[in-house]
C-alpha cells in the first residue's frame, strides 16, 4: 500500500499560479509536477472577474 503525498502551501500556490497564467496546458503543469491531472485542472476551474457573484453577501 502507498502513502498518500502531501504538499506544502508553497507548492499548491505556484501550480494554481501557473495555472491561472493559463501560459500551459493543466496537463503540461501536471507533468512538470509530476503531479496527478486533476489536481492541476482544479486550479484552471477557480472562479475568475465576477466571482463576487457566486458568494451571497451577508446583508442580504
Amino acid at each position: 500500500m502507498t502513502t498518500r503525498r502531501s504538499f506544502s502551501d508553497k507548492f499548491k500556490a505556484t501550480v494554481a499560479l501557473e495555472a491561472l497564467r493559463a501560459d500551459k496546458t493543466a496537463q503540461q503543469i501536471a507533468a512538470k509536477h509530476k503531479i496527478h491531472l486533476l489536481p492541476a485542472g482544479v486550479c484552471a476551474q477557480t472562479p475568475r472577474g465576477n466571482a463576487s457573484d457566486d458568494v451571497e453577501t451577508a446583508g442580504d
